[in-house]
C-alpha cells in the first residue's frame, strides 16, 4: 500500500504538482482520479487494479463502466466490478467484456419493513462475502458508485484498509454512498450544489461533472431513426426515466397521450421500463 502512494507522489512530481512529503492517504491531491489512476501510469512497472462498485441500475452502473473504460485505457491496468446476480450489471456487464463478481445481498430503500429486516440481517454474510472476495482480487482502490451492492463492499474495503472512494453521480446521493462517506478518502460529486443535505466532508468533495462514456456523442441520427421506426422529418420528442423507468412520468405520458396525438409532426419515443411497457402502449394508442 506504501508503493501505491509513494508510486502517486512520483507520478504528481512528474507533472509539477507540489506533493508533501509527510502527505498522508486520503488528502486532497493523492485522491484525484488522475492521480488515482492516469498519473500511475507515468511510473514504470506500476500497475493499478480497481474493484468498481456499482449496479443496481443503469444510473450506478453507467457511470462505472465510464470509470472502467478510462482505467482500462491504461496499459496494465485492472477493473473488476462488484454487483448482484438480480441487478442490471449481471446482464449488461458481461455483453460489455467487462468482470463481474457477485455478492449476495437486499434493498432497502422502497421496501416492507419485513424485506428490511431480512436485508439487515443478511448485511453480516454481504460484508463477509465482500472481504474474501476483495482478499482475492487484492485491489489498490475500492471505487462506490452507489447502489445497495456498493453499501458491504466498501464497508469490506475500510475494513481492509484498502482506499475507498465514491463517485455520486446523481443530485441526491444514496443511502449507500452516504454511510461510505465517512469513511472515504475522497467523494467525486457529479453535480454542482451547496450540499445542503450536508452528506459529505467538504474538504473531501470533488466536483467532477457527469461522467459520459467516450463515444456515446457518436451515433448516427439515421440510422437510429431508422432503427425505431421513426420519420426523419418530423419532430421527436424522446421521453426516459432511466434504465428502469420511472413511474409518474410514465403515468403522465400515458396521461397526454390523447393530447399528443392532435400535435402536428409529433413523434414520441418513449422508454418505459419494464413494468410499465404495456399499460403505456396501451394509453399510446
Amino acid at each position: 500500500r506504501q508503493f501505491f502512494y509513494r508510486s502517486q507522489k512520483q507520478a504528481l512530481r512528474s507533472e509539477g504538482a507540489e506533493v508533501a512529503e509527510n502527505e498522508k492517504p486520503g488528502s486532497c491531491s493523492l485522491y484525484k482520479l488522475h492521480a488515482a489512476f492516469s498519473a500511475c501510469s507515468a511510473v514504470d512497472n506500476f500497475r493499478m487494479k480497481v474493484v468498481i462498485a456499482a449496479g443496481g441500475t443503469g444510473g450506478h452502473l453507467y457511470p462505472g463502466i465510464a470509470i472502467a473504460r478510462e482505467v482500462l485505457a491504461h496499459p496494465g491496468h485492472e477493473a473488476v466490478f462488484v454487483g448482484t446476480e438480480q441487478g442490471i450489471e449481471a446482464r449488461v456487464l458481461p455483453k460489455e467484456g467487462l468482470p463481474v463478481r457477485f455478492i449476495t445481498v437486499g434493498k432497502l430503500k422502497g421496501m416492507g419493513i419485513g424485506s428490511r429486516m431480512r436485508t439487515l440481517f443478511m448485511l453480516p454474510r454481504s460484508v463477509a462475502q465482500s472481504v474474501g472476495l476483495l482478499r482475492q482480487e487484492r485491489p489498490d482502490a475500492v471505487v462506490s458508485v452507489g447502489g445497495y451492492a456498493s453499501g458491504p463492499v466498501a464497508l469490506a474495503a475500510w475494513l481492509l484498509r484498502i482506499p475507498v472512494m465514491i463517485v455520486e453521480p446523481n443530485s441526491y446521493a444514496g443511502l449507500a454512498n452516504r454511510v461510505a462517506g465517512r469513511f472515504a478518502a475522497k467523494i467525486f460529486v457529479c453535480f454542482p450544489g451547496r450540499d445542503t443535505q450536508g452528506f459529505f466532508p467538504a474538504e473531501k468533495k470533488v466536483l467532477t461533472g457527469p461522467l459520459v462514456r467516450k463515444g456515446i456523442t457518436a451515433g448516427d441520427r439515421g440510422q437510429a431513426l431508422a432503427a425505431f421506426g421513426l420519420e426523419s422529418g418530423r419532430f421527436t420528442l424522446f421521453v426516459m426515466g432511466g434504465s428502469g423507468g420511472a413511474h409518474a412520468i410514465n403515468r403522465a405520458m400515458k396521461d397526454a397521450a390523447s393530447e399528443l396525438r392532435s400535435v402536428t409532426d409529433l413523434q414520441v419515443l418513449h422508454q418505459t421500463g419494464e413494468k410499465d411497457v404495456e399499460d403505456v402502449k396501451a394509453g399510446y394508442r
